[in-house]
């Protein structure tokens, strides 16, 4: 199922369980009970929009209070990375897959943009998934999406207003405007 399929129907049943609450508030007939219903609708999606938000922040709270680096651990803007295969018993990661390594960094862009360096991987497959804060990949890096050659993309925050480096990629992707 992708993930436009999954939002989609979570939208759906969102908007559904809106309409039967707002139904069975108007049959009522109060005016305070459909004032009530409205504010309990506000709260929920007020819930449903700031719980990931939440679970993110202390996901990163938990992931970045050490001082150094380390497998499922590091501190802000700097990778920690998986150096063996996770076994069975491994639960840093919900339903990670055995065969996988993984590199993960939480960024601080407020002050100003970072530059990601890769590698030239010979035409092996890797990924490297931008996430946002409600776990939404906005920008994908690697193989399908930009290619295996050696290559610097700019991160910067939405505010960022300055100049990038010239040997920076601007546009990891074909579609993206100039």
């Amino acid at each position: 199922m992708t993930s436009n399929l999954r939002s989609y129907r979570l939208r759906a049943r969102r908007w559904a369980l809106a309409v039967i609450c707002m139904s069975l508030l108007a049959s009522a007939g109060g005016c305070g009970l459909l004032r009530e219903g409205r504010a309990w609708l506000y709260g929920l999606e007020a819930y449903i929009y700031g719980f990931p938000l939440i679970m993110m922040d202390l996901t990163k709270q938990v992931s970045t209070a050490v001082p150094t680096a380390g497998e499922i651990t590091a501190p802000v803007n700097q990778f920690s990375v998986m150096t063996k295969y996770a076994d069975a018993s491994f639960r840093a990661v919900v339903r990670t897959g055995l065969d996988t390594l993984f590199a993960t960094a939480w960024a601080d862009l407020d002050m100003e943009p970072l530059v990601l360096s890769v590698p030239d991987t010979n035409g092996r497959y890797y990924v490297i998934a931008l996430f946002d804060m409600w776990s939404n990949v906005f920008a994908s890096i690697g193989k399908r999406t930009t290619g295996t050659r050696a290559a610097n993309f700019l991160i910067a925050g939405p505010g960022w207003q300055g100049t990038p480096p010239a040997d920076v990629n601007l546009r990891p992707y074909p579609w993206w405007p100039r």
